[in-house]
């Protein structure tokens, strides 16, 4: 989980895999992960295998409903929201708080509109 702050992908702990930017390692953060893969131990595997291949710019193609992309500054995949959000104009990008404990709250504002 620490080295997910720090190279993508995590496993590429490699100067061509450091995430050149400042890092987000927060402990508590970084230990709340750790406990919830200890929750479902294999689910990270199709979780990411889930992400990988999922075919985000036809979905978005399709989709009808108002939508809003969102990514903390420490996302390793920040800019692949943001060029999303440049590729399609009717979904914004908005830019979440650091601490995904205030995700919540960010987003009534989208939810209440």
């Amino acid at each position: 989980m620490r080295d997910q702050g720090l190279f993508w992908p995590w496993y590429r702990r490699t100067r061509e895999g450091i995430i050149w930017k400042p890092p987000y390692i927060d402990p508590a953060m970084v230990h709340a992960r750790v406990m919830e893969i200890f929750k479902a131990p294999e689910m990270w595997r199709a979780a990411y295998q889930a992400h990988f291949a999922y075919p985000t710019k036809s979905k978005l193609k399709q989709l009808k409903t108002p939508a809003v992309l969102v990514a903390p500054r420490w996302d390793p995949n920040i800019d692949h929201t943001r060029q999303a959000a440049a590729d399609f104009p009717q979904f914004p990008f908005g830019q979440m708080p650091d601490e995904m404990t205030r995700w919540g709250e960010e987003l009534v504002p989208f939810f209440n509109s």
